[in-house]
Order: C-alpha cells, then sequence, then structure tokens
C-alpha cells in the first residue's frame, strides 16, 4: 500500500526551487541540455507555426523556452514562481540574444485563473490545476477536473 500523500505548500516549493542546489542543477540542464529529442519531436508535429504565441508554464531556468526561440518561435511567454530560477533564465537568453523573442514573467501557475496573458494565450483553463510540486517530492503528479 502506497504511504499517503500530503499536500506540499506552496512556500516549500518556492523554497526548494530557489534553493542553491536547485538552482544549480537546473541551470546547469538549461545551458547544456537543450531539447530532448522527444520534445523536438513534440514541437515539430504539434506546435503551430513559429509565428504563433507560446506560453510555457514552469519554464524554470529556460531549457525549453530557450530551445523554442532558438527554433525560431518569436512571441513566447514564460513564467515560474522561482525567481532565482527565472534570473537564470533571463540570463540566458540575453547571452543568447534571445530577449526580443521571450517575455519571462514571475508568477505562480495556481494562481492564474482567468488572467490574460498580452500577446499570448489566456491562462483560463476551467477545470485544469496543477498541485504544487517539489524537486524533493518524487511523486509529482497532475490532475484534472471537471468541476
Amino acid at each position: 500500500m502506497a504511504p499517503p500523500v500530503t499536500k506540499i505548500s506552496g512556500e516549500t516549493v518556492r523554497a526548494d526551487f530557489n534553493a542553491l542546489e536547485s538552482v544549480v542543477h537546473y541551470a546547469r540542464a538549461a545551458e547544456r541540455l537543450g531539447l530532448w529529442a522527444s520534445e523536438r519531436r513534440l514541437i515539430e508535429q504539434h506546435f503551430p507555426a513559429p509565428g504563433a504565441p507560446l506560453l510555457e508554464a514552469g519554464c524554470g531556468t529556460g531549457r525549453v523556452t530557450l530551445a523554442l526561440a532558438e527554433l525560431g518561435y518569436t512571441r513566447i511567454t514564460a513564467f515560474d514562481f522561482a525567481e532565482e530560477l527565472l534570473d537564470q533564465a533571463r540570463h540566458f537568453a540575453r547571452g543568447k540574444k534571445l530577449t526580443r523573442r521571450i517575455r519571462f514573467l514571475h508568477a505562480d501557475a495556481t494562481q492564474l485563473a482567468g488572467a490574460a496573458v498580452p500577446d499570448g494565450p489566456s491562462t483560463d483553463a476551467p477545470g485544469a490545476r496543477a498541485p504544487p510540486w517539489s524537486p524533493r517530492d518524487s511523486r509529482a503528479c497532475f490532475s484534472f477536473s471537471t468541476a
């Protein structure tokens, strides 16, 4: 029988992602990895033309965001609620001269209901929610409700 799952607070998640060890881990991934082959295939098969607006929730240090900009996407809005990770994403975007293609925002995905992102898609997704996840928690999950 699986142990009971306890709810993680937003403050715990934020603290975990803003911890130096997490920032270094994700910054290295953004700098060295780029897209996985499976991500590249999904983008090539299912994403709209590069001029279409894209919204990336939980962009972290920008590994996927930067790769999308390098693939030619020019209207990317990316957000995360871990400020230290966003600082790294902005740093990498400046270094790669991609700041005109990407707009980074500090935002909490659990607090976006009904929010409109200028120049991008609406973040209002009725019934969709992502419970807080922490790098220390290997039981990351997403849920979808019809409520």
